[in-house]
């Protein structure tokens, strides 16, 4: 990847009203952790849909 190019990520599996925080870690040419590490991004879930019909 190249710097300043915007990353898309798709998660999955992920559980209903949930909160998660996810950090990000860069890597140089040879592999190797770099020492700026991301401050972190929270996210909750949002709720399942009700999308059972009404009787």
């Amino acid at each position: 990847m190249t710097a300043g190019t915007p990353a898309v990520i798709n998660l999955s599996g992920l559980t209903p009203s949930t909160a998660y925080k996810y950090y990000f870690v860069s890597k140089d040419a040879a592999n190797n952790d770099q020492v700026a590490v991301s401050a972190g991004l929270a996210i909750t879930t949002t709720a399942t849909p009700d999308t059972t019909p009404p009787t």
